[in-house]
């Protein structure tokens, strides 16, 4: 589906051009597969086949054990993964495993750092005679000694590697086992990627598994139009304007029997006393965080000082709220929040130190790419 999809590069052309090979096998049978593949790419994959009358066979990508959330991010990824970091280093391998997508080499490469620097001797843990680490890195670029160690780390669900900040590559074919969280720090650059880098959670068991998107105003604007419409949606359910892309029945969509499980839109209608801790929500955590700190809780700053708290919104409702009972903050009204003017978050611009080890073997050229741009790159030179 992608090939046919992205036909129009160079690399990729001979893929659109398999028509004319069926012009020549005119009673030979076809198949043909796709493993996720929207309405409309489904469509172009038929015209450019030439298929006018084939049978189609669908089958819902919908995980019904996948909770999905989105979540605006206004601050650095310190503040972001701040969290993480701490239950990483008290629960160390018994921590649920996580993958976090990010976009680039360079996205990747950085959150790999921002964890190393948090952690420090911390991020790794004794496994025989060897010192293992609990996070690493995977894209394009690895030494294939390390792909494979981490590859076979993932087929194991209880492997010594918690947290994986990978790019595309990690992607279809790939064993992976044991991963409770998907976490995308910035979002996909299409919903067909999306669901399946987000499908990657519960896998091999039946358990509650989250896929949340972490987003900002700058993020969107490298998004195909489907992919903004999900990540800006507050009112319909997640899941049911995911899979509305791909299918067009959606009157039998299987949704968890609890709405807390279904997305973070359906929780808020739930009325029942259980919830799905969306990583970067509002749960128990923040209101132990609120109680411990109500003495130093006076402005929208304060708040993210002293919460684990990114969403805008969420932080101000909880200053309405101290508002409400102490009156004595200062919260206007009027107070507003410019998305652009707070995102601290660059999607496809850090500063960039080539001097860095952890980026010391990889091109200049290729850490400003994205993992869909690095194979076109690589067969140009």
């Amino acid at each position: 589906g992608y090939a046919v999809k992205k036909g129009e590069q160079a690399f990729r052309k001979w893929f659109s051009r398999i028509n004319e090979m069926r012009s020549l096998l005119k009673k030979i049978p076809i198949l043909a597969l796709t493993a996720t593949a929207t309405l409309a790419t489904k469509n172009k994959i038929v015209r450019a086949l030439e298929m006018d009358t084939c049978e189609v066979i669908n089958q819902s990508p919908n995980r019904k054990n996948t909770a999905y959330s989105v979540q605006a991010v206004t601050g650095g990824a310190h503040q972001t993964f701040g969290p993480i970091t701490k239950e990483l280093k008290e629960k160390t391998v018994s921590f649920e495993r996580i993958i976090i997508y990010c976009q680039t080499i360079k996205i990747c490469s950085h959150i790999y750092g921002v964890f190393k620097e948090e952690m420090g001797e911390d991020m790794y843990v004794s496994t025989g005679d060897i010192t293992s680490g609990m996070v690493e890195m995977y894209h394009s670029r690895i030494d294939e000694l390390n792909r494979d160690n981490i590859v076979k780390d993932f087929s194991i669900p209880n492997g010594h590697i918690r947290v994986l900040n990978a790019t595309i590559a990690y992607g279809m074919g790939i064993n992976c086992q044991g991963v409770k969280s998907i976490v995308h720090y910035g979002p996909c650059r299409n919903v067909e990627a999306y669901l399946q880098e987000s499908g990657r959670a519960g896998r091999d068991c039946s358990d509650m598994c989250k896929a949340v998107k972490l987003y900002s105003n700058v993020m969107l604007k490298y998004c195909d139009e489907p992919m903004t419409e999900y990540a800006r949606n507050s009112t319909v359910c997640r899941r049911t304007m995911l899979l509305s892309y791909f299918q067009s029945e959606l009157y039998d969509i299987e949704k968890p029997l609890l709405l807390h499980e279904c997305c973070d839109i359906c929780q808020r209608h739930c009325h029942c006393d259980g919830t799905v801790y969306f990583l970067f929500g509002f749960g128990p955590h923040q209101i132990q965080q609120v109680l411990d700190n109500i003495d130093k809780l006076f402005t929208i700053s304060d708040i993210h000082k002293y919460v684990d708290i990114w969403h805008p919104q969420i932080a101000t409702e909880i200053l309405v709220a101290i508002t409400q009972v102490f009156e004595d903050t200062d919260f206007q009204d009027n107070d507003e929040f410019d998305d652009e003017k707070n995102d601290l978050l660059t999607f496809w611009s850090w500063g960039f130190d080539q001097d860095d080890e952890l980026l010391a073997n990889i091109p200049l050229e290729l850490v400003e790419l994205s993992e869909t741009d690095v194979e076109e790159f690589e067969s140009e030179v």
